[in-house]
Formats: C-alpha cells, sequence, structure tokens
C-alpha cells in the first residue's frame, strides 16, 4: 500500500494553506448581502466540507490509479486555474465599504470596484499634500 503525506503532501498543503486558501473565507465574509448573509454563508460552508469529504475519499483511488506525481500535478493545475480565476473574476475591496462593494456588484460596476479601491494615493495628491506642509 502506497505512503500518503511525506514530503509532497506537507508541502502542498502549506502552500494551499498560505496562499488561496484563506480567500474562501475572505470571500464569504463579502460577497452576501447583510440580509442573507448567515444563511448564504452556511450554505456554502455545507458545500466547501461536502467538497473536502469528496477530496479526501478520493485521493487515494486516484493515487493508486495514477500515482503519487500525476495526482499532484492534477491538484497544482487545479491550482493554477484557481488563481486564474481569481485574478479575472474576484474584484478587489480593499478600502471599499461592504454597502459599496454591494451596490457596485449589483448595478455590474466590477471595473468602478477594481478602480476606487486603490489606497495607495496618486502622485499628484502626495505632492500636494507636501507642498501644503511646507
Amino acid at each position: 500500500m502506497p505512503r500518503y503525506g511525506g514530503r509532497p503532501g506537507v508541502l502542498f498543503v502549506f502552500a494551499m494553506q498560505g496562499t488561496i486558501g484563506p480567500l474562501v473565507w475572505l470571500l464569504l465574509a463579502e460577497i452576501f448581502p447583510l440580509k442573507i448573509r448567515s444563511f448564504a454563508v452556511g450554505v456554502c460552508v455545507f458545500g466547501l466540507w461536502m467538497a473536502n469529504a469528496g477530496v479526501a475519499f478520493g485521493f487515494p483511488p486516484v493515487v493508486q490509479a495514477l500515482g503519487i506525481a500525476p495526482t499532484f500535478f492534477i491538484f497544482a493545475g487545479l491550482g493554477v486555474l484557481a488563481r486564474v480565476f481569481i485574478h479575472s473574476v474576484v474584484p478587489e475591496t480593499r478600502g471599499v465599504t461592504l454597502e459599496k462593494f454591494e451596490d457596485s456588484i449589483k448595478h455590474g460596476r466590477k471595473a468602478s470596484v477594481r478602480a476606487c479601491c486603490s489606497t495607495r494615493p496618486s502622485l499628484s495628491s502626495r505632492l500636494k499634500v507636501d507642498k501644503g506642509s511646507s
């Protein structure tokens, strides 16, 4: 019987939980309107647990059928697809209130959500502040 765990498994779990793993929990706290947030997060957490169970029960048969390296390459490919999805679909919410974010999503203004989220001041505004302080 093949051994599961070992170094590749530990590195994969570390990489997942240190990069895009926490993003799911952050998104769940932000994407639902206040009226349905608790119910919707509960449904999503149930779905996450079912997906975790599917991976846990499906992993050993896939490793036996394909081997450990191809199995981890499949997971790596899924991670790359998740990264592409996050970069292309998930809006940046830094510096935006939940109400403003919800309003932007309702009206289909994803680009404006990205544009208004930059907390970094522009060069011209920094120069004005510097000139005003002297």
